[in-house]
């Protein structure tokens, strides 16, 4: 939501976007089922999109009740993947409903910014700090993958790349609304995901080539970066 032309710094993917803050819980570890009572009021107020960097501490009835209720009115909920370098899944961004995003950075992330940072370890290696950048698709090492991706941002972090991905999504969403006339109607949550989704840049296995071990990709859909970086330009083109 980040606006232009402000002299503060970085551009958001939806700089129009109105955001609404909705505190559920003191840290990202939340109740999900304070969670799942934001996202009724979400539903319930209207609002397209619901951004949540967060793992919730229980899967109860109500909170997958109220994920596919907000869902079935119009609120597309855009999860993080969590921040840890794992296959396993927190909730609510396992259910079926959720958009799962993860982070993907430089093959050359988290070298350090000099020869002293990097140490002997490395430099043994014939890594410098230097070293060229070869790659954008390595999965961040703060961020998790498995059998629920979705889409990866450029973002040190999966919590950093759902903001974005939360934005990609209210672009979407947006632009949606703006051609309602000639699309009968605004875009439901799944043409949102969909969209987004299927016209996403894939990761194929010579994409990883680079400095260290890659991530495994494959043609089409794989574990570490679901469907690809988003393109946005395309799912609007789409539209």
């Amino acid at each position: 939501g980040a606006e232009t032309d402000n002299a503060e710094g970085g551009t958001g993917v939806c700089p129009a976007c109105q955001i609404v803050p909705l505190r559920v819980w003191d840290t990202f570890v939340v109740d999900s089922n304070n969670f799942a009572q934001g996202v009724l009021y979400a539903a319930d107020n209207g609002i397209e999109v619901v951004e949540g960097a967060v793992g919730g501490l229980t899967n109860t009835s109500f909170a997958r009740e109220a994920f596919a209720y907000a869902y079935g009115h119009g609120t597309i909920p855009v999860m993080v993947s969590s921040d840890l370098n794992t296959a396993n899944h927190n909730y609510p961004t396992n259910y079926a409903e959720a958009m799962m995003v993860q982070g993907t950075v430089a093959d050359v992330q988290g070298l350090g910014q000099s020869d002293a940072e990097v140490g002997a370890f490395l430099g043994d290696l014939g890594i410098p700090t230097s070293a060229p950048i070869a790659t954008w698709f390595r999965n961040s090492g703060t961020t998790q993958y498995g059998g629920h991706a979705h889409i990866a941002m450029p973002a040190v972090t999966g919590s950093a790349a759902t903001g974005q991905a939360s934005g990609a999504a209210g672009l979407v969403a947006s632009y949606g609304r703006l051609r309602s006339g000639q699309i009968g109607g605004p875009l439901a949550p799944n043409e949102i995901k969909q969209l987004i989704t299927m016209t996403a840049e894939d990761v194929l296995p010579q994409n990883t080539d680079g400095l260290g071990l890659p991530d495994p990709a494959q043609e089409g859909w794989d574990q570490h970066f679901g469907y690809g970086r988003p393109d946005l330009g395309l799912a609007l083109e789409r539209i």
